[in-house]
């Protein structure tokens, strides 16, 4: 991962690239680098979400019908993409994560993201966030530098509903047009990413990506070992959604009803998760489905099994006598 290579330069002295950049806020940068990018800091490759969010499209020089409609398609799948996104939260994952994608064949880029309060302090408690994540971005060079942006935008979220609201750059990102395109995607990039980290866990999972065996040296000394990207695994839900939306047949030949295992979704924060239970993102935190039967009409149904239930005519139950007598009893379905 790129995430070895950056932890990796932290060891060595850091140069400022430009004259406003003064040695306290190096030294910040560099504290805020070390006390988040170690060995417990989650790491994620996102580079299938920007594959989807920035879609290679084509521009033919004379017009090419297969090449409209193959864009047509890729733009297409961004929209239903983007509509998973701004359904879900972006409500507290973790204190600091990182992500990364590989921008083309010499560059890779990351973004270290932290959740802070208002003074820019990474928090590792939910109460005390102030609904503000922080990221600072890295960037590959072509000559083999590494570049950081600290703090370079940060996504700010509604109080009280952990939901969207803007992002903010930097001014230094903004006025001086340093890397602003680049600063632009990776905001995207983060945002969506956190969405999908907010949905439930059963449709939307994350998987670790093995890197192999460790490798040895020429003189038999082990090198270190690399990290295990972990990788949301969005394509599947994303592909089932526009199946229902569109009713194309599933692989068994029939059509995918609308309501498919599940009735409907729910957001649920931190501060007051699914049932009141204990706050697990993905599971009671976050957008988490609602089981019920639901039915489509002429596009199949999905049944649920129909429990029995008599009323009435309890006798000793456990050994209880109840103090008002029951009804007759009457089946209920």
């Amino acid at each position: 991962m790129f995430l070895d290579d950056v932890i990796a330069k932290l060891g060595k002295p850091m140069q400022a690239l430009d004259s406003s950049c003064s040695d306290g806020e190096a030294k910040r940068l560099l504290k805020q680098l070390k006390d988040c990018l170690h060995v417990q800091c989650p790491r994620f490759d996102i580079h299938n979400v920007r594959t989807v969010l920035f879609p290679d499209i084509i521009k033919p020089a004379v017009p090419n019908p297969e090449v409209d409609k193959r864009n047509a398609e890729l733009l297409e799948k961004r929209e239903d993409f983007m509509e998973l996104v701004e359904k879900a939260l972006l409500t507290f994952p973790y204190s600091f994560f990182w992500v990364e994608y590989r921008m083309d064949v010499q560059r890779r880029a990351g973004c270290l993201v932290r959740a802070t309060d208002n003074g820019g302090t990474t928090v590792t408690q939910y109460e005390g966030w102030d609904k503000i994540f922080k990221c600072t971005t890295v960037i590959e060079s072509t000559d083999g530098r590494i570049e950081f942006t600290p703090d370079a935008f940060t996504i700010i979220l509604e109080p009280t509903k952990d939901t969207y609201v803007s992002v903010d750059y930097d001014p230094y990102v903004t006025q001086f047009g340093v890397r602003k395109d680049f600063t632009a995607e990776m905001a995207q990039c983060v945002r969506a990413s956190v969405a999908l980290r907010n949905w439930d866990s059963d449709d939307i999972p994350t998987f670790v990506q093995p890197v192999g065996k460790p490798r040895h040296g020429k003189n038999g000394e082990k090198k270190p070992t690399k990290s295990e990207p972990t990788i949301i695994k969005f394509e599947p839900f994303l592909k089932k959604m526009r199946q229902r939306r569109s009713g194309t047949p599933d692989s068994t030949g029939q059509e995918m009803p609308w309501h498919l295992r599940r009735a409907h979704y729910a957001n649920y924060t931190w501060g007051a998760p699914l049932f009141g239970r204990k706050p697990v993102l993905g599971k009671t935190v976050g957008r988490i489905y609602i089981p019920q039967c639901h039915v489509n009409k002429g596009k199949g149904k999905f049944k649920t099994t129909v429990g029995m239930v008599v009323v009435g005519e309890v006798k000793n139950p456990a050994g209880w006598t109840p103090m008002f007598p029951f009804s007759a009893a009457k089946e209920i379905e």
